[in-house]
């Protein structure tokens, strides 16, 4: 499995999100695909996400961190 791209998640990339954030056992609740940003192999399979969640003007948390084992 090798490393393609990471960018912006996709719409579309929604359900495979939140199947790697269940597989890894991180809370699903607050799960917003417009703030993940996505590593994609050459399949375009979601193999790693984080959430950048915004707090305040200044201040962005990394959340939601998970990969492929």
């Amino acid at each position: 499995m090798s490393l393609e791209s990471i960018r912006p998640a996709l719409e579309s990339e929604s359900t495979q999100i939140k199947d790697l954030i269940n597989l890894v056992g991180i809370n699903p609740s607050g799960l917003d695909w417009k703030r993940f940003v996505v590593a994609v192999n050459e399949e375009a399979k979601v193999i790693a996400c984080g959430q950048l969640k915004p707090h305040g003007e200044d201040v962005i948390e990394l959340a939601s961190i998970a990969t492929l084992p």
